[in-house]
């Protein structure tokens, strides 16, 4: 008897769309040619992301088990509908002496970071390994599009339950740009429990500056645990602290939790924010560049920072945003100072280039005042008033015309009283 081998080809061409179109290059053969056979080989190429094995894990083919050609369709259709892949085919052969598969697939490289909010009772990779039963393709991230963002929050719930946490509900947030219609990050977080924070602890703090951080951190204490929330909180209450004090560098890590009381409704946390401090700096020095309208000498009259003083960033910071109002009283309303700043860690000293950007001069245009003191008595005599204790505020070097318009409302009773600045033309 001669032996016969057919091999069949299929391709699934992703294009964002979370369901592909199955296509196939060849005759398919009748389902009694090939359902009979035991799978003898499987074989994962084009991923770099994931090994064989873990393919077959999630694929749910065993060696020796008889297949058909719709068991590869079934899984060329969960594996696309993952979003983890661009690109998903599959090949196979079959003989007498039983059927060969392969998998041919394309990673996508479009992924955003998971991150996870108040999941106090795991860190991250414990969490990530208790997943993989039920997820086996995630590792941390995951697509925009695709089903597996909603199969980490169906996992997720499935670990919840396996502690004993009934009443907790898994959200996900797309963080992202709204108007870029961007995402960067997915996050997961818990509700139904309250998960609140009793202390915040500094590992790796100097003892100089820990006092500072354990008062700053009372303002956290009581409120609720979410790790998004203590990021924000350390870069505008916290890191502050060091950046008066020339630490430029310093940074903390991700907060971590330490569970200190429990009941089915509610659960105690320390959080724990660890710093790294890194050096202290002294200014070198301060380079101008970009201003025509003010010289350097009188914008520099308005920084505090000497060289060879301790940086004190957040003074710089204030100083910088001192200097709008200075080119806002000429006109200048979109001037804006970006400070540059280059750390020598050799010496420890920091030099600051300030670009000013000036922008446009804007000129005096219409100036309406309305609504003053309303619902009152009106006061046809207010309006004098305030032009002759307001005119000192008038740029002096143009004459000004003053139009009065009064409109008098019959039904409501009210006045509405409008006044019209306007430049006169020179003479």
């Amino acid at each position: 008897m001669r032996k016969s081998n057919i091999i069949v080809l299929a391709f699934f061409i992703l294009t964002g769309m979370p369901t592909p179109r199955l296509q196939s290059q060849t005759a398919r053969p009748r389902a009694s040619s090939v359902s009979a056979y035991k799978l003898t080989e499987i074989k994962v190429t084009g991923t770099k992301r994931y090994t064989p094995d873990q393919i077959v894990a999630f694929s749910g083919l065993r060696r020796g088990e008889n297949v058909s050609e719709e068991n590869f369709k079934d899984i060329v259709q969960r594996l696309g509908e993952t979003g983890m892949f661009t690109n998903v085919a599959y090949s196979f052969s079959f003989s007498p002496t039983g059927t060969k598969v392969e998998f041919q697939l394309a990673d996508n490289d479009k992924l955003v970071p998971v991150e996870f909010d108040n999941f106090v009772w795991f860190s991250d990779q414990a969490l990530i390994e208790k997943m993989q039963k039920y997820v086996p393709l995630f590792r941390g991230e995951m697509p925009i599009s695709g089903n597996l963002p909603d199969k980490v929050t169906e996992a997720l719930q499935f670990v919840l339950a396996e502690r004993g946490l009934e009443k907790a509900r898994v959200e996900v947030n797309r963080h992202g740009d709204e108007e870029a219609g961007t995402i960067d990050r997915v996050i997961y977080s818990i509700s139904g429990t309250s998960i609140r924070i009793r202390n915040i602890e500094f590992p790796g703090a100097d003892a100089t500056e820990l006092p500072l951080l354990t008062r700053a951190a009372q303002r956290a204490q009581g409120g609720d645990y979410e790790r998004s929330k203590l990021r924000i909180f350390a870069r505008l209450d916290l890191t502050p602290i060091y950046l008066r004090e020339g630490k430029l560098r310093a940074k903390f890590g991700e907060a971590q939790a330490k569970i200190v009381h429990e009941t089915p409704d509610e659960v105690e946390v320390d959080a724990v924010l660890p710093v790294e401090e890194g050096r202290e700096y002294k200014l070198s020095r301060i380079e101008w560049s970009g201003n025509i309208v003010f010289p350097t000498a009188q914008l520099s009259k308005g920084i505090h920072q000497q060289p060879d003083q301790t940086v004190n960033a957040v003074q710089l910071s204030d100083d910088l945003d001192a200097i709008k109002p200075l080119y806002q009283s000429r006109g200048y309303m979109k001037a804006v100072v970006t400070p540059q700043l280059d750390l020598n860690d050799a010496d420890g000293t920091a030099s600051y280039k300030l670009e000013v950007k000036e922008g446009d001069q804007y000129r005096m245009g219409d100036v309406e005042i309305w609504t003053l003191h309303q619902g009152e008595p009106y006061d046809s005599t207010y309006v004098k008033r305030f032009l002759k204790d307001t005119g000192d505020l008038l740029p002096p070097s143009i004459k000004w015309g003053v139009t009065i318009h009064e409109d008098l409302n019959e039904k409501e009773k009210t006045v509405d009283v409008t006044v019209r600045f306007k430049p006169k033309a020179a003479t």
